[in-house]
């Protein structure tokens, strides 16, 4: 697993402006890795971007195995 991640907005890697909070595994309270912490500005960033994907329809016209590959190729760059 990496040790730090970057949140994902619009279509490319974002490094958190505010700073880094740690990812826990709850069961055995162990720190398992280091996240991008955003701002106000991050968050409407994802957000226009989020609208503007439901406004054109693109995501609604893929078949579910489509979308699956989508989001498994979104996994495999964060």
């Amino acid at each position: 697993m990496k040790a730090y991640w970057l949140s994902y907005i619009d279509g490319a890697l974002v490094n958190g402006i505010a700073s880094r909070i740690d990812a826990l595994n709850p069961s055995i309270d162990k720190k398992l890795a280091e996240c991008a912490l955003t701002d106000a500005g991050n968050v409407v960033s994802a957000d226009m971007a989020a609208k503007r994907a439901h406004l054109s329809g693109a995501l609604s016209d893929l078949r579910p195995v489509e979308h699956g590959h989508m989001v498994q190729a979104i996994g495999t760059i964060c």
